[in-house]
C-alpha cells in the first residue's frame, strides 16, 4: 500500500478515534447534568433532520468524489445548489415548526426546531471543502477541523449545562459544532465559489448522485423509524433513555463499521479468485465476531454499573433498554463485512435485492414488534416490541446476507454461520454462567460485581478462544507481527 494512502488511513482512523470517542466523553458530562427529557425533546426531530439532510446533499458529494474530469462549473454549481437547498429546507422546517410541535404535543420544540435547522445552512456550506480534502486524499485536514468543532462547540456546551440552560445546552452544541467546523474547513481548504451555476453540470453529475441519494433516503427513512414512533407514542423521557442506550451501538459501530468499509473492500477488489475472496473474508469475519462478541458480553453484563457510573442514577431507566440493544451489536459490522464481498464480485443487482429484501424485513418486524408490545398490557410495551423487533431483524437480515454471499461466492452458507455462531456461543456461555452465578449470591456493590464479572468473563471467554485453538486468535497475531515489522 503507498506511503500515502497509510498516512490517510491512519488520520482518517485517528479522526474516528477522537471524534467518536471525544463525543461520547462530552456525551457522559451533558448526560449527568441534563435530564433524559432534555435528550429526548432534542432527539424527536432526528427522523425529519435526517431525510433533509440527504435531500440536501442529493448525493452530489459522491458524484464528485467518483468522478474524474471535475471543472470550477462542477464546483461552484454543486455549491450554489447546495447553499440553495439548505436555506429552503431551512425556511421549510421554521414554517412547520408550530405543525411538527403539535404533532409530539411539545411546544417548546416549536423553537428547538427554529434554532437547530440554523445547522442547514453552514452544513450545505462545507461540501465541496470536504470534497476537495477528500479528492486529494487529505485526511488530516479533515481531522483537524472536526477536533476543533468537537473541542470548542463540546467546552461551550458543557458551561451552557452547568449554568443551567437545560436542553438549549444540546441545541447550540450541535449548531456550534456545525458553524465551526464549516468555518475550519474553509481555512484548511481556501476554495471559494464563483458566480456561475450550469444545469447541465448538475444533469451530468446526477447520473450517479441520484442512486447515491435513493440509497441515502432508504438508509435515512429506514434508520429512523424508532425515533419516529417513539417519540410520538411514548414519553419523551422514554426517548431520551432508548438514545443513551442506543449510543453504546452506535459507537460500536463507528468503530468497527467505519473502518472495515474503508479498509476491507479495496483489498477484496484485488483478489482474482473466489477462493482468496473466502479464505480473506473469513479471517475478517472471524476477527469482527471475537471482538464484538466480546465487548456485548462485557456490556451487557456490566450495564448497570455502566449507565449508573458514567450517567448517574436518573439515566437507570436506559439499563433494561441497554441490556436488549446490545444484542443486535454484532448486526451492522457483520453485514459491511459481508456485502463488500458481493460488492467487490462486482453483483450491485443483487446488492441492490439484498438491501430491499431487508428493508422489507425491517419494516415487518418493526411494526409486528411494536403491535404485539403495544397489545401486551406491560408499561412501555411498545418500546420493548420495538427493540426485540429490531433484535430479530438483526439476525434474520444477517441470515440473508450470508446466504446471498454464499450464492456470489459459490459457497455453502452454513461455513460463514459456524464463524460467527461459534464466537457468539464462547461469549454466551460463560455470561449465562456469570448471571445464574450472580443470581445466586448475596447481592454485591456496583463496583466489586463489575470486576467480579469483567474478570471472570473475560477470562473464560479467552479460555474459550485458546482452548478451541480459534482461527481469529492466530489471524490476528500475524497482523500484528506484520503490523510491527512493517517497513
Amino acid at each position: 500500500m503507498p506511503q500515502k494512502a497509510i498516512k490517510a488511513f491512519l488520520w482518517d482512523y485517528i479522526g474516528l478515534f477522537l471524534r467518536n470517542g471525544g463525543s461520547f466523553i462530552i456525551g457522559v458530562f451533558l448526560a449527568r447534568l441534563l435530564s433524559p427529557r432534555d435528550y429526548g425533546i432534542v432527539s424527536l426531530m432526528g427522523f425529519f433532520i435526517g431525510i433533509s439532510e440527504v435531500i440536501m446533499t442529493m448525493g452530489f458529494s459522491s458524484a464528485l468524489i467518483v468522478k474524474k474530469d471535475v471543472e470550477e462549473i462542477h464546483y461552484s454549481t454543486v455549491f450554489w445548489l447546495n447553499l440553495a437547498l439548505g436555506c429552503s429546507l431551512y425556511i421549510l422546517f421554521f414554517v412547520l415548526s408550530p405543525v411538527f410541535a403539535r404533532f409530539y404535543d411539545e411546544p417548546i420544540l416549536e423553537n428547538v426546531i427554529k434554532i437547530t435547522c440554523i445547522a442547514f445552512i453552514f452544513n450545505s456550506m462545507n461540501l465541496v471543502q470536504t470534497v476537495k480534502l477528500t479528492k486529494k486524499i487529505n485526511f488530516k485536514s479533515q481531522t483537524k477541523a472536526q477536533i476543533i468543532a468537537l473541542i470548542v462547540s463540546g467546552a461551550s456546551a458543557i458551561l451552557m449545562a452547568i449554568n443551567g440552560f437545560g436542553l438549549w445546552s444540546l441545541v447550540y452544541y450541535s449548531l456550534l459544532s456545525s458553524f465551526i467546523y464549516t468555518c475550519s474547513l474553509y481555512f484548511f481548504e481556501q476554495w471559494l465559489p464563483k458566480l456561475i451555476f450550469s444545469w447541465n453540470a448538475v444533469r451530468e453529475l446526477w447520473k450517479y448522485a441520484s442512486n447515491m441519494f435513493a440509497s441515502g433516503m432508504l438508509h435515512q427513512v429506514f434508520g429512523k423509524l424508532d425515533v419516529l414512533f417513539i417519540g410520538k407514542f411514548l414519553p419523551v423521557a422514554i426517548l431520551g433513555n432508548y438514545n443513551r442506550a442506543v449510543s453504546f451501538n452506535t459507537l460500536i459501530n463507528r468503530f468497527t463499521s467505519e473502518s472495515i468499509g474503508k479498509v476491507s473492500f479495496p483489498y477484496l477488489i484485488t483478489k482474482n479468485n473466489n477462493a482468496e475472496i473466502i479464505s480473506l473474508n473469513s479471517k475478517i469475519l472471524g476477527i469482527i465476531s471475537m471482538a464484538i462478541f466480546g465487548v456485548t458480553g462485557l456490556i451487557y453484563l456490566n450495564a448497570d454499573f455502566i449507565i449508573i457510573t458514567l450517567f448517574s442514577a436518573k439515566w437507570m431507566a436506559s439499563i433494561p433498554i441497554l441490556k436488549i440493544i446490545i444484542l443486535s451489536a454484532f448486526s451492522n459490522p457483520v453485514n459491511v463485512q459481508i456485502l463488500s464481498v458481493i460488492k467487490a464480485k462486482g453483483k450491485s443487482d443483487i446488492f441492490l435485492k439484498l438491501e430491499i429484501f431487508r428493508k422489507i424485513i425491517y419494516v415487518i418486524t418493526f411494526l409486528i414488534g411494536f403491535w404485539i408490545g403495544t397489545n401486551s398490557g406491560i408499561e412501555f410495551g411498545g418500546l420493548y416490541g420495538i427493540m426485540y423487533g429490531i433484535l430479530t431483524f438483526s439476525i434474520l437480515s444477517t441470515i440473508l446476507s450470508i446466504y446471498y454471499a454464499g450464492k456470489v461466492l459459490e459457497q455453502k452458507s452454513w461455513y460463514q454461520f459456524k464463524i460467527i455462531i461459534k464466537y457468539a456461543l464462547l461469549a454466551f456461555i460463560p455470561s449465562i454462567f456469570i448471571i445464574f452465578l450472580f443470581n445466586n449470591l448475596p447481592e454485591q456493590g456496583l463496583l466489586l460485581s463489575f470486576l467480579i464479572k469483567t474478570i471472570f468473563f473475560s477470562l473464560l471467554y479467552l479460555a474459550g478462544l485458546l482452548f478451541f485453538k480459534t482461527q481469529a486468535i492466530t489471524d490476528l497475531k500475524i497482523i500484528v507481527y506484520q503490523f510491527r515489522n512493517r517497513k
